[in-house]
């Protein structure tokens, strides 16, 4: 095991080095007087897993929006669907043959 130090900003460990490593997930090990008293820790505000800038987050909005939009949407009664034409109803046959699904 090896030692990188890093600094805490904005709820993101940055290493103060380069490293590369083999996984993204690693254990870190925190001096306990490096820690806030747990109170002050209750207090903080929780940290964005990432940061995103005015005009990304404004399209990522909009697009939960429109998610949102369509997971609340009904669905159309049947008789208003499209008819299924023969190429469709072939992959709806082999889907229904897959023994993986």
């Amino acid at each position: 095991m090896i030692e990188i130090e890093a600094l805490w900003e904005d709820g993101v460990f940055k290493p103060l080095r380069e490293i590369s490593l083999k996984r993204s997930r690693v254990v870190l090990s925190i001096p306990e007087e490096a820690l806030e008293p747990e109170e002050e820790q209750d207090k903080a505000a929780p940290a964005e897993p990432y940061t995103l800038s005015g005009e990304a987050r404004r399209i990522a909005e909009e697009m939960q929006s429109r998610l949102e939009a369509v997971r609340r949407a009904a669905f159309p009664p049947d008789e208003e669907l499209p008819a299924v034409n023969e190429k469709e109803w072939e992959r709806i046959r082999a889907f229904a043959m897959r023994e993986d699904r």
